[in-house]
């Protein structure tokens, strides 16, 4: 499973990666959050297993600095992992459906946000930077960004932050 940090690169791997890898279109993005405050793409797929999934349901997940309930609960970052906070972790691969969001897997890419109800600024430079990627590599509309919160009969408050706003400010810098 990769790993990648620099939001430049970011951008950049992400059209590059996809290019060669992925053969199938997307029609959007649906934005997520793990609604814990700390986690990691192996937490995840964990959880997701344990739910009778066979792997993670979520194409990209992206950290914040608490990969574990022991450095969340003594608000102690795991800095042993350098650049932990706002990496880009692969999941799922591009190729297959996801499993994150019903009646939308099949068509959209599905990124998770490690957290609840904060999310740090680094976390949503990269989403922005992953979807500002996906959006250019599989000419994806704005209006086609969508949080989990914004489909039909969810119940779901996720990503938990204001995602049209950061879109804007973000993508129109």
């Amino acid at each position: 499973m990769g790993y990648i940090v620099d939001l430049q690169v970011a951008r950049l791997t992400m059209i590059n990666h996809v290019d060669y890898l992925v053969t199938r279109k997307w029609k959007g993005v649906i934005l997520l959050c793990s609604q814990s405050n700390w986690g990691n793409r192996d937490v995840i797929n964990d959880w997701h297993i344990k739910r009778g999934f066979d792997e993670i349901g979520y194409h990209f997940v992206i950290t914040n600095p608490y990969n574990d309930y022991e450095a969340w609960k003594d608000n102690k970052p795991d800095m042993r992992i350098s650049g932990s906070d706002g990496s880009i972790e692969i999941g799922r691969s591009l190729n297959d459906s996801g499993a994150h969001a019903k009646g939308f897997n099949r068509d959209y890419i599905g990124i998770c946000f490690i957290g609840d109800n904060f999310f740090t600024p680094t976390q949503l430079r990269a989403g922005i930077g992953l979807i500002e990627g996906l959006m250019t590599r599989f000419k994806i509309k704005r209006e086609n960004v969508l949080g989990h919160c914004d489909l039909p009969n969810t119940g779901k408050t996720c990503p938990n932050f204001n995602h049209q706003e950061c879109i804007i400010e973000y993508l129109d810098q």
